[in-house]
């Protein structure tokens, strides 16, 4: 595997959408995340690190769609679901005042 082809725990991390600290997690919890210990360092072959984060809560993969269209529909889904938090908070202050 050439090494453009591998990422560290922070290139990883921003690709999915989560913080450092989640994926050293991860990594230590979780079996079916494709990731290799070298050392004290995680190395994770980004197309299996995306093909991973597309199957991560979706029933099917979309036919015809890459991974990297299911780590932006996840990240899409997040936003969204941040910024309905939000609405409902403004209402809220909206609404004691």
């Amino acid at each position: 595997m050439e090494e453009k082809d591998q990422l560290n725990l922070r290139e990883a991390a921003k690709l999915l959408g989560v913080t450092y600290p989640t994926l050293a997690t991860w990594c230590k919890k979780r079996k079916d995340l494709p990731h290799v210990r070298v050392g004290k360092a995680y190395r994770f072959p980004r197309k299996a690190l995306m093909e991973w984060a597309g199957h991560q809560n979706d029933p099917a993969p979309d036919e015809g769609q890459g991974p990297e269209g299911h780590v932006l529909q996840r990240i899409l889904r997040d936003v969204q679901r941040a910024k309905q938090e939000l609405e409902e908070a403004e209402q809220f202050i909206l609404d004691i005042m």
